[in-house]
């Protein structure tokens, strides 16, 4: 199982793809992306997918954080806390829809 993490246009072009089994490692990764501010603005996306776990009943994560849209409306801030590899698809819509500490 792996967890993948990339950057994605809106045109479906994706770059800088990392794949790993490591979920630590994806998550810097990810967090690494949310930081890149030569990408503010652009028509971008940093995206991370969970692999399905049995665990979770077969759910897979996946953050979406649009670099074109403002944190906590569809962008997710690097140095969020609630940056989970394991969250639940709920638990990840509510980290892009919302600033750390606002649920």
């Amino acid at each position: 199982m792996m967890f993948r993490v990339y950057l994605r246009s809106h045109n479906g072009v994706a770059e800088n793809r990392t794949v790993t089994p490591s979920p630590a490692v994806a998550m810097a990764a990810f967090r690494e992306l949310l930081a890149r501010s030569d990408l503010e603005g652009g028509k971008w996306a940093a995206v991370f997918s969970a692999p399905r776990l049995d665990s979770t009943g077969g759910n897979s994560s996946t953050y979406f954080s649009r670099f074109d849209r403002p944190v906590g409306d569809g962008r997710i801030a690097p140095d969020d806390p609630r940056l989970d590899p394991l969250a639940t698809r709920e638990a990840a819509d509510r980290v892009m829809s919302s600033l750390p500490g606002r649920e």
